[in-house]
């Protein structure tokens, strides 16, 4: 703020630069569950034919409510 930015600009930056590293994270997170489901599959001879859209949904929020408060 002693450079002449605001404080929107200020929470703006510290959001930005907070939330990143999360979506990435899930992005990957995401990627690789289904990507891991596949090698399960491929690899052993285990039947995983369900991917739970519920669990794909709610194991976020946590994560998210973490890096909200953090920031």
């Amino acid at each position: 703020m002693s450079l002449g930015a605001s404080a929107a600009q200020i929470k703006m930056m510290v959001s930005k630069d907070g939330y990143r590293p999360v979506i990435e994270g899930l992005a990957l997170g995401l990627w690789g569950g289904l990507a891991g489901r596949v090698l399960v599959r491929t690899y052993m001879d285990i039947d995983v034919t369900v991917i739970d859209p519920w669990m794909l949904l709610l194991t976020p929020i946590p994560l998210v409510l973490a890096a909200w408060s953090a920031c």
